[in-house]
C-alpha cells in the first residue's frame, strides 16, 4: 500500500493502479483505500469505465463514499451522460450541502441542465456555481446568460452576456447578438442597435 501510495503522490498513476488492484481483493486492512486510490488512478488515466464501476460501487459506511460519488458525477459529465450527472449531482448537494466537492457539482448541474434545456435549473445551479467561485469561465457566463434569455429574464441576461464579450471571437459575437434580442425585448432599440453593430464588428471564424 505504501508502494502504491508513493507512486500515486509521483503521478505515476499506471503503476500505482496496479499496486493498489493487488490490495482490492484479499486485505481487508486496506480494502476501502485501496480501492478509492485504484479507482483515482484509472479515473486520472482517463480510463472512466473501470474507475466508475468501482466509484459506485464503494458502500456508504466508507469515508471514501463523498469522493467517490462527485468523482462518479465527474466521469458522467466527462461522458455526457448527462441526465446520469443531474440525477446524481441533484441527489449529491443535497446529501451534502457543506461538501468541498458542491462548487464543481454546481457547475455540472448547471451546464448538463443547460444542454437538456432545462432553463430553470441551468439559471439555479450556474448561479450558484458563480458565487462559489473567483473566476468562471466565459462559456459558462455564456450559458448563464442564453438560460436567463430562455426564461425571459432579460436583463440578467444581459449581465451575464456582458460579460462574455471581453474577448473578439465566435462567443463574444453569439453574445452581443443575444444582448441585442434582449434589448428589443425590452423595448430598447438604440442598446439592440449597438450590440448588433458590436456582433458585426467581430471577425469571428
Amino acid at each position: 500500500f505504501t508502494k502504491g501510495y508513493t507512486l500515486l503522490t509521483e503521478k505515476r498513476y499506471k503503476e500505482a493502479s496496479r499496486c493498489f488492484y493487488s490490495l482490492t481483493g484479499f486485505n481487508k486492512k486496506y480494502k476501502d483505500e485501496a480501492e478509492y486510490y485504484y479507482a483515482y488512478c484509472e479515473f486520472s488515466q482517463q480510463n472512466y469505465t473501470d474507475a466508475l464501476e468501482t466509484f459506485i460501487n464503494i458502500g456508504e459506511e466508507s469515508k471514501f463514499y463523498e469522493a467517490a460519488q462527485f468523482h462518479a458525477l465527474q466521469i458522467y459529465d466527462r461522458l455526457q451522460y448527462r441526465s446520469k450527472a443531474v440525477t446524481l449531482g441533484k441527489q449529491l448537494v443535497n446529501k451534502f450541502p457543506n461538501s468541498k466537492y458542491n462548487s464543481e457539482a454546481y457547475r455540472i448541474l448547471g451546464e448538463n441542465s443547460y444542454f437538456q434545456q432545462n432553463w430553470h435549473d441551468a439559471v439555479e445551479y450556474l448561479k450558484l456555481y458563480s458565487k462559489n467561485q473567483t473566476q468562471v469561465q466565459r462559456a459558462d457566463m455564456y450559458m448563464l446568460g442564453i438560460a436567463n434569455y430562455m426564461i425571459a429574464d432579460y436583463p440578467n441576461a444581459i449581465t451575464y452576456l456582458g460579460k462574455v464579450t471581453t474577448e473578439q471571437d465566435s462567443l463574444a459575437q453569439n453574445a452581443y447578438i443575444f444582448i441585442g434580442h434582449a434589448n428589443l425585448q425590452q423595448n430598447q432599440a438604440d442598446k439592440a442597435r449597438m450590440a448588433f453593430q458590436n456582433a458585426s464588428l467581430i471577425n469571428a471564424d
